[in-house]
This record gives C-alpha cells, structure tokens and sequence, in this order.
C-alpha cells in the first residue's frame, strides 16, 4: 500500500540534524538524529576536522488508489481520498495518479469536500501528481457541497490552527463545476437550500451565506493570530500556520467565493493558473457567463492575508471581484503577477487590491512588475480598478472594527484626518485605513495596468513610514460598468460621478497623481 523509497544524504558536520520536509520558515528542526563523533584513537589527527556521515532519510509516498479512488471510472472518489489522508502522517506524500491526456482519464470526481486535516495536526505534508509535468485533476460533481478543498475541518478539528505548518499542494487541476453547481437558489440566499452551499460534514456549515461554506475552489486558511499588532509569527509558532504553499496548480470553473483563500505566515502561492471564478456580470440585460444564469455572483482569484507571504509568477484570468485581493498583513510580496479580462462580459472591481479588512499594518509590502490588463466589455464588464491599494473605495473603509485594524473610530467621513496609527475598537464603529508604519514602507513599483477605468487607484492609506513608487506604466484607461462611477453614490454627502483615469490618489494625495473621491462602492 505504501511505496518507501531510501533518500542518501551526506551531511559534512559534526552533529547531524534531519527532519522530513521544508525548513525554509527559519524554525529549529524537531528531531536531530544520533550524533556521531570521532574515537579518541582518529581524533588527533582530524583535530577540528570532520567527518561525513550518511543519514538515510524515509520518503514515504501514498497513493490515493490503493484506497480505492480511481481516475478511469465514473464513480465518486471523495471517500477513497478522505481514507487516505486519514493514514497520512506528518513528513509524508500524497500522491493523484496523473493521466490527463491518457485515454479514458476522467479524473477524481470530488463529490465531498475534501479536508487535509479531519481531527489531529499534521505538518511536513504534500499533495501532488504523480507525475508533475501531467498533473492529475480533481473534478467537482454536482454533489458537491462547498469548496473541493479545505485544509481542515472547523468542526472536528479541535488542536490550534497554528500547528498545521509547511503543508505544500502542488501540480494538480482544480476544476470548481461551475457549470453543474449554484451558488444561491431562488430565496437568494446561500443556505443549502436548491444551491451548492454548504458541506458533509454535520454542523460545519451552519450559518447562511458564510463564506466558509461557499461552492468555490481550495481553501488553505492557517492560523493567525490578529491580537499580535506586531505580526511576531516566530514567536509563537503554535498560533501562526507557518510555511503553507501553493504551487503549479491550474484552478478553474469557480462558481462563487473565491478560487484560492490563504492564510498563514512565511506562506507562498506561486506558478498557479486561474482561470474563470465567478461571475461578474450584475446589470440587467447583459448576457452572463456562468451557465446557471446567476447575475453578480462574485469569485476572487485569490483571497489571502497574514505575513510574509509571498503571492508570485501566477496568472488570474476572468476573475469577477478581485483577482488578487491582500487582507493585510506586513512583509508581503505580490510580485510579478498577470491579471487579465478577456474580451466578452468579463470584469472585476479590481485586479490587485489591498483591502485591510485584516491587520491594517502592512508595511514592507511590496507590489512589483505586475500587469493587469482589461479588454473586457464597456457596458456589461470590466475592470473597475487596476491597482487599488486602501479601503475607501467600499463604503469609504466604513465597517465595525475588527483586531488589527487602524482607523478613525465613531465616524465615517467623506474627507477624514487620516488616523495616524490609531486602532479601531473592537466591534465599535470605525472608517479604516491600510496603514504604513513609522519606519516602514510600501512599494509600487514597475507594474503596467491597461484599460482599467481607474488604472491605479489609492483611497484610504494611513502612510507614517516611506511609500515608494516608480516605473509604474498605465496605457489607455476606459469606461467600464462602473454603476458608481456612472450614477454617483448613493447616500452620500457629495453627488459626484467619474470617467477614466491613469492615476487617481485622495488620502493621501500625490504629486502628478489626479485627486478624486471615489469611495462609495457598495
């Protein structure tokens, strides 16, 4: 059932320390192995020298077929898949058989969200294909509640979240079966009820539309800690999620939520494909996407958030809310990205955004050489903004306070003071802001946003440090269906409207940069 293979390392030191898995997040090794030392009869004539040792290291690898799942036939392989996770150790393999592009190849039908973690903590994990260069797939059926992928179940893990570490999925296909799964049924809400909302797991989904819940892609959500205003993830590794990753996926065919949410610390998504998540379509008249014929039910390519991550080299293609969406969280990098909407009734409210609905303390973030491009439709599609870095663009950052987040506390303003640094109460009313620190910064620097309506919008950053940008290109702004931007705001002191814009920045304002209110997307 189990294929072992004998790993040789040969490690020059005096004392040998190996541990199965990634170390790369900097925390000490658990579990040095015998320590060897020279006899007294060598030792004077290696002196300081030392001597080689070979440490035999166990791969072990799983394959979910020996539990029953198969990719050639037409029967559901969530259970099979759940079997073996639940064998899966800590330091050990999963593995999908590959096969594509073989005859006969259907994939794993996932009928059953599948959980990483059921009940005990596991880390020094990886799911991956068998062979990488023809990753295997793993299909939604119209069964389905839910994501396809979690990384636990809420209900029946009861350990700290922080102890699920260095879990890595790499080279699979996702596909969400947006064509044979709803996000709400005709109460509109989502609930279970003539929809795919939901999950088989008794008590997991218990309130209406949470997220968690969603029809949407995988969900790899650690551990944070949002009391911690200084984001010290190496100082209390039993609460942070450390060292998740991403990698070489293909996620498509999302109905709503999101086709990626993260979270975690000293994580990684990269290399990974994107494409089609939701459907942005929400004005009367035009021809939606989604073949339910469901209007304005949202997907993010990827949602993410926590510290020192690092969101890299991947590719979003029709996302319907944002491609790439940063809840906060300092040392982050969104690094060399491609964002595109594609001709037809695609759109998006943004491509990147960095929306702290999370910590708001993101400095060291770093957004660099990235391109969004929007060749979508003007009336029914597009993207509203290229780059939109602060809150105030939804209901001007208005919302109750949440740990972590900085803000002006009791008000909600067209024009408000930025809030230098202060925390909003917990719970209490409170306009926030995405926040640098004194001492901190945040870069912009070499992206190329084309025929957004607002190629780069800031709107609602508290900046006490330094914010640098440079070499930042936009071409050929252009109207979208931007209801706001079109009608005005409503409930607002001030009627206003917009058209097109390369660069719009208002709290704070920029030399060269034009200054527009825009916040009041809803």
């Amino acid at each position: 059932m189990k294929r072992t293979m004998q790993l040789m390392i040969i490690v020059c030191s005096l004392i040998v320390s190996i541990s199965i898995g990634s170390c790369s997040n900097g925390k000490p090794l658990e579990k040095p192995s015998e320590t060897t030392m020279p006899t007294d009869e060598f030792a004077s004539e290696i002196e300081s020298e030392t001597i080689p040792t070979e440490t035999a290291v166990e791969i072990v690898e799983i394959n979910v077929d020996d539990f029953g799942a198969n990719p050639y036939d037409d029967k559901p392989d969530s259970d099979a898949i759940q079997a073996a996770l639940a064998a899966l150790k800590s330091g050990e393999t999963l593995l999908f058989t590959s096969g594509t592009n073989n005859p006969g190849y259907v994939g794993y039908l996932i009928d059953k969200t599948i959980f990483i973690v059921m009940k005990n903590p596991k880390s020094d994990i990886i799911l991956t294909s068998s062979d990488p260069e023809n990753p295997a797939l793993l299909q939604a059926t119209e069964d389905l509640l839910g994501f396809v992928i979690q990384l636990f179940s809420r209900v029946n893990y009861g350990e700290s979240w922080g102890l699920l570490d260095n879990i890595s999925i790499q080279h699979l296909n996702i596909d969400g079966g947006s064509d044979v799964r709803k996000c709400v049924g005709s109460d509109h809400y989502g609930n279970g009820i003539d929809d795919h909302w939901g999950s088989w797991v008794e008590g997991e989904c218990t309130i209406v539309d949470d997220a968690w819940c969603n029809p949407g892609g995988i969900a790899i959500t650690g551990g944070i800690d949002p009391q911690d205003l200084e984001q010290d993830f190496q100082s209390a590794p039993e609460i942070w999620s450390i060292g998740l990753k991403v990698d070489h996926l293909t996620i498509s065919n999302i109905e709503c939520g999101t086709a990626l949410g993260f979270s975690g610390a000293a994580g990684s998504i990269t290399n990974t494909t994107i494409e089609n998540a939701g459907e942005h379509t929400h004005i009367e008249g035009c021809l939606v996407n989604d073949p339910d014929g469901e209007l304005g039910r949202w997907a993010d390519g990827i949602t993410f958030d926590g510290t020192a991550n690092t969101v890299e080299n991947n590719i979003v293609i029709n996302a319907s809310d944002v491609a790439i969406v940063f809840f906060g969280g300092k040392d982050t990098k969104i690094n060399n990205n491609t964002i595109i909407s594609e001709e037809g009734n695609y759109g998006a409210f943004a491509g990147i955004a960095i929306h702290t609905w999370g910590p708001s303390d993101i400095s060291g973030l770093e957004i660099i050489g990235n391109t969004v491009i929007n060749k979508s439709d003007t009336e029914c599609g597009g993207i509203h903004a290229g780059i939109n870095i602060g809150t105030h663009m939804w209901g001007s950052g208005c919302r109750d306070g949440a740990w972590g987040n900085v803000g002006n506390v009791n008000t909600c303003e067209d024009n408000p003071a930025p809030p230098q640094g202060e925390l909003c109460l917990l719970n209490q009313p409170c306009q926030v802001w995405a926040h640098i620190a004194p001492g901190g910064s945040l870069t912009l620097k070499d992206n190329f946003v084309s025929g957004a309506q607002i190629n780069y919008l800031i709107e609602g950053l508290d900046n006490m440090g330094e914010l640098i940008i440079s070499g930042n290109e936009s071409e050929e702004p252009r109207e979208t269906d931007w209801h706001a931007a079109t009608y005005g705001c409503p409930n607002q002191s001030i009627d206003r409207t917009w058209g097109t814009f390369d660069f719009v920045a208002h709290h704070p304002s920029l030399p060269g940069w034009t200054d527009q209110l825009v916040h009041c997307e809803w």
